[in-house]
């Protein structure tokens, strides 16, 4: 879950020389250094236990806020201890000392909400520049096609949320002959026109998006960037699941009960105790033949 550094305290004089001390434990960043500030989970000293928690924000998207270590609170972006639970906070998301959202979802998202924009706001600057058959009736402008909900507009002209917030408006909603169809020069009846420049705003190089990117190469584009980094992930965890498993190995090498060494030993003490028992035998029949058939006179 995180990095860690154990440490040992030298234990007595008198102790076993199997006891290792009282041991401690530190976070450590990816280089093997301690976190600034540095916090230990144990101290193996005083006994004393910090926990690890992690705060998230009180609104709907439950973004990480801080890593608390006992009184020692990181921000997100600085908790610079490598595991699962960096890997946890980064692709979830967080909100920095700054209040912005971070992090590989929320990046996504806010792609999301980019593209929706900038289709959005083309598509309603094509419908209102057409003419429908209310507006040929009444000289007004057509509505727009799309309402934005209630979201913000950011420093970037993005409207936060509008991915899952777009809608029709209500006019639409409610009569189809609010549909600017056809343009505004003459003759109206029967042009389809702006029907045609509505279905090309897919296609069109999109200010929004970069000024040469339509919608449907950045939509590609973001699906193929999403698949690199999913790839990249996969291999990275294959490489770590290869690491663990030779060290895992090594651990079992040293640690573990090998059946066939057992068996070896377990030949080699029972041939052992033949052979004592055999010299103990040899022993018991030399001592007899001292005592009982050497030695006596007059038979």
């Amino acid at each position: 879950h995180v990095n860690i550094d154990v440490s040992y305290e030298e234990p007595p004089s008198s102790a076993s020389p199997l006891a290792m001390g009282k041991a401690s434990i530190t976070l450590m960043n990816g280089s093997g250094q301690p976190l600034s500030p540095a916090s230990q989970l144990l101290d193996g000293v005083s006994n004393s236990v910090s926990p690890l928690s992690v705060s998230y924000t009180a609104d709907d998207t439950g973004l990480a806020q801080s890593i608390q270590v006992g009184a020692t609170s990181y921000a997100p972006e600085v908790f610079a201890s490598p595991g699962k639970l960096k890997g946890l906070i980064e692709a979830g998301g967080y909100k920095d000392e700054s209040g912005v959202e971070r992090g590989i979802y929320q990046g996504m998202l806010g792609d999301f909400d980019q593209m929706a924009t900038a289709f959005a706001t083309e598509f309603n600057a094509v419908q209102k520049s057409g003419a429908s058959l209310n507006s040929i009736n009444t000289g007004n402008t057509p509505p727009a096609f799309f309402s934005f909900g209630a979201t913000t507009v950011n420093e970037d002209g993005i409207r936060e949320g509008l991915a899952g917030a777009i809608d029709l408006t209500n006019e639409i909603k409610k009569d189809n002959d609010h549909i600017a169809a056809a343009s505004s020069e003459e003759p109206l009846a029967g042009n389809g026109d702006n029907a045609l420049a509505l279905g090309d705003v897919q296609d069109n190089n999109l200010q929004l998006l970069g000024g040469d990117t339509s919608l449907n190469s950045f939509y590609e584009s973001m699906i193929g960037g999403m698949a690199v980094e999913t790839q990249e992930i996969q291999r990275m965890a294959g490489n770590s699941g290869t690491l663990k498993q030779s060290v895992e190995e090594q651990r079992q090498s040293v640690s573990s009960v090998s059946l066939d060494e057992e068996m070896t030993n377990m030949v080699k003490f029972q041939h052992a105790y033949n052979a004592a028992a055999r010299n103990i035998t040899v022993v018991d029949e030399m001592i007899d033949r001292v005592i009982n058939q050497m030695g006596r006179v007059g038979r």
